[in-house]
């Protein structure tokens, strides 16, 4: 939208530099007589090209602004739901489980008779010291 806005103002400040916004009532009117001298011609060939490009920047920022009303909306609607209570699927699932298991066959034991306090960290598959604990 900041495009837009810049593409806006650049528009408004060549019309204003060119007297779009003069009181005079022919800015805008584009007809030729053989009198127009080149720079009254110029003039308003650059009003009218710059009116475009402006009609076309303020369409391209509402758009943009509408654009972004809806994606506010859609944050907002997401924002308000509930946390899913389902956090893995069944395939994350079965990989977890052999991950846990290859774990308990490496140390030698169920995990929840494991103190992690005596994990030793240079040893990637072994305990230090009493490892088992009560159930």
């Amino acid at each position: 939208t900041k495009a837009y806005r810049n593409a806006i103002d650049t528009c408004m400040d060549t019309l204003n530099q060119n007297g779009a916004f003069s009181e005079t009532p022919d800015a805008y009117d584009l007809t030729f007589n053989g009198s127009v001298s080149q720079d009254l011609l110029n003039r308003k060939l650059s009003l009218r090209s710059m009116r475009q490009c402006l009609k076309m920047a303020v369409n391209g920022y509402e758009e943009a602004v509408q654009e972004r009303r809806e994606i506010e909306e859609m944050k907002n609607e997401y924002e308000k739901m509930e946390p899913s209570h389902v956090f893995m699927n069944d395939y994350d699932k079965r990989i977890l489980d052999f991950h846990l298991a290859s774990l308990e066959f490496s140390i030698g034991a169920p995990l929840r008779t494991v103190a992690l306090k005596d994990w030793d960290q240079d040893d990637l598959y072994a305990f230090d010291g009493s490892y088992i604990t009560e159930l």
